[in-house]
């Protein structure tokens, strides 16, 4: 049972970081026109986002790519793995997974890695 609660809650932590990551890009988009109540609760979201990122980042480098983490945040070690030299194939391809259908469709220019 606790492997199961274990797994949903890191589940649920990664929907909540990705929620997070395009709530972000909703407002960095859209920065010039939020008023200033709009503008604190955009950068509280930021405040929270940044150390939800670093952990994802931890745990897919170890756990998804069985490697360190290359950076802080996770598209640092996303963009090692794309452009990296010496990268393993596999990784790269989960990589590339990642960027384009989790992250790439919601940055403003759609290109986020």
């Amino acid at each position: 049972m606790k492997i199961i609660l274990t797994i949903l809650f890191v589940y649920g932590f990664i929907v909540f970081g990705w929620v997070l990551y395009v709530a972000v890009m909703g407002f960095s988009g859209n920065r010039d026109k939020l008023g200033p109540v709009a503008k604190f609760h955009a950068y509280l979201v930021l405040a929270v986002g940044y150390p939800v990122d670093a952990v994802l980042n931890l745990l897919f480098s170890l756990f998804v790519f069985f490697d360190r983490p290359h950076g802080w945040l996770l598209t640092s070690t996303l963009q090692h793995y794309l452009y990296g030299i010496n990268v393993k194939p596999w990784r790269r391809a989960v990589a590339l997974w990642i960027c384009k259908s989790l992250l790439d469709p919601f940055a403003k220019d759609g290109k986020h890695c």
